[in-house]
């Protein structure tokens, strides 16, 4: 290779280190305007005199911390911006002074004759580009190395504004294991529900987008968290459940069957027609049979339920549908009188499994919050809530006398 091959492939590989194309600029990172707006809405947003109490203070108590999560959210993204103007700025300065360094060698070689005599008088100027590379290359690193660690400080600091310990920073917040505890599956001999599988792929990937890209995600959990007492007071179980997804762990969820199927009458109803199906059929199988007194366990398919969000607003904001397996053990005992019906002693429990997630094209209004399921989908994958599967059991409910 001749000494100005040498050279050019030492200068491409220097070249290579700064990429291709323009450049991204600071403007696409930077949503401190937007953020700045945001701020400006959520100060103005107080309860105002029409609404007092506890839930007014806790609301209030929010706001504030939400703003001043938007007014930090803000600055960060500001110097997000401005590091990401540097980092273009010394990419530029760095293609322009090879560029100078190569034409000036190329220069001096279009004026030495093509032999080993040219060779020889070019070797120094070689050298020197050589040198003069080196130095370029190590004064672009050492510049990004500085902007890289400033960005890593700006990324502690989204962090940072992200974590949280459950609702109102409580460590002891029970979150899903509700006061009213439910059953177990498989009591008193009753069979475990079927395998339960989810339908669908969820929102994506957790923690998949880049750090840069949660500035928004971060403001709007902040927004959701400092609502959490507004949605509590309108759908309990539907803040219990967003509370839990916020808080970013992904643990199961121990759903109470009883309150939800005391507050949906017509998913009791569903339960029970479940399960007295199958009673009337082992009630037939043992008349058929004359095989009276013996225990006979049940357990049926999973069957979706979907709730109305206008008979059941805050069960249908919590979890939308649910998966419901209804389980059992059936005694059939000869009739009184001749001609007349079987007695049974029926224990039976529902099983009720989902998923939490989003899923896009639906939004609601809550006070100055607008939420999203695309919004909300985000923070899944921004890493600042995870979905999560939910499942529970009904109490053992026993049942004496005539098929149903």
């Amino acid at each position: 290779m001749s000494v100005l091959g040498a050279f050019l492939s030492t200068w491409d590989d220097a070249r290579a280190t700064l990429g291709a194309g323009t450049p991204v600029d600071g403007s696409r990172f930077d949503m401190g305007g937007r953020l700045d707006e945001l701020h400006r809405t959520v100060a103005a947003a107080t309860p105002g005199s029409a609404w007092t109490g506890s839930s007014a203070e806790a609301y209030t108590d929010r706001n504030h911390q939400l703003a001043a999560t938007l007014a930090r959210l803000a600055e960060l993204d500001r110097r997000l911006g401005a590091e990401v103007d540097r980092s273009a700025q010394v990419v530029a300065a760095g293609r322009r002074d090879l560029d100078t360094v190569k034409q000036w060698v190329l220069s001096a070689a279009a004026s030495v004759p093509p032999n080993a005599a040219g060779e020889r008088a070019l070797m120094p100027v070689v050298s020197k580009g050589v040198a003069d590379v080196a130095d370029i290359v190590q004064r672009s690193n050492s510049d990004m190395s500085g902007i890289a660690a400033r960005i890593r400080d700006i990324g502690t600091g989204y962090q940072a504004l992200t974590g949280r310990e459950g609702r109102d920073g409580d460590s002891t917040d029970p979150d899903g294991k509700p006061t009213d505890q439910p059953g177990t599956p498989g009591e008193s001999g009753i069979p475990p529900p079927p395998p339960w599988a989810k339908h669908d792929g969820g929102s994506g990937e957790w923690d998949s987008q880049p750090w840069y890209s949660r500035a928004d995600d971060a403001a709007f959990k902040a927004a959701i968290e400092a609502g959490l007492p507004v949605i509590e007071q309108k759908w309990p179980h539907a803040a219990e459940l967003l509370d839990h997804y916020l808080d970013n762990t992904g643990s199961p969820y121990n759903l109470d069957v009883n309150s939800m199927m005391g507050d949906i009458p017509q998913m009791q109803a569903r339960a029970d027609a479940m399960i007295n199906d199958q009673v009337n059929r082992i009630v037939s199988e043992a008349a058929a049979t004359g095989q009276y007194g013996q225990p006979v366990p049940f357990r049926t398919p999973w069957q979706g339920y979907y709730m109305d969000s206008d008979a059941n607003p805050d069960w249908y904001r919590a979890v939308g549908g649910v998966d419901m397996s209804a389980g059992g053990v059936v005694t059939v005992y000869p009739p009184d009188s001749p001609g007349g019906q079987p007695r049974v002693h029926v224990e039976s429990q529902v099983n009720v499994a989902d998923r939490y997630n989003w899923d896009a094209g639906k939004e609601t209004q809550i006070g100055p919050i607008t939420i999203s399921d695309a919004q909300m989908a985000g923070l899944q994958t921004a890493g600042l809530a995870r979905e999560f599967d939910i499942a529970g059991a009904s109490s053992v409910s026993t049942y004496d006398g005539v098929p149903r």
